[in-house]
């Protein structure tokens, strides 16, 4: 099972981004879910961007909802690279 299926499964009602901002703190589990999140948002084909530039939406999304975790900010920017 994968990172991003686990973390669905922990509450399967809110959005995965937010569960992983929230729960993971390890530089290495923080890229496996970056890494995974690309591949979620390729096979969910919800915008343009994630169609074609995946990586892109990954981190924009991330870019977009961090502000709102400041405490771990800086480790996730840097680590969506």
């Amino acid at each position: 099972m994968s990172l991003i299926e686990n973390l669905q499964e922990s509450d399967p009602k809110r959005g995965i981004l937010f569960i992983a901002i929230e729960t993971l703190k390890e530089p290495a589990e923080i890229y496996q879910f970056f890494t995974e999140y690309i591949g979620y948002l390729r096979n969910l084909k919800l915008s343009h961007l994630a169609r074609h530039n995946p990586e892109e939406a990954a981190r924009r999304n991330i870019e977009y909802v961090i502000p709102f975790y400041e405490t771990v900010a800086e480790k996730w920017r840097e680590l969506a690279k």
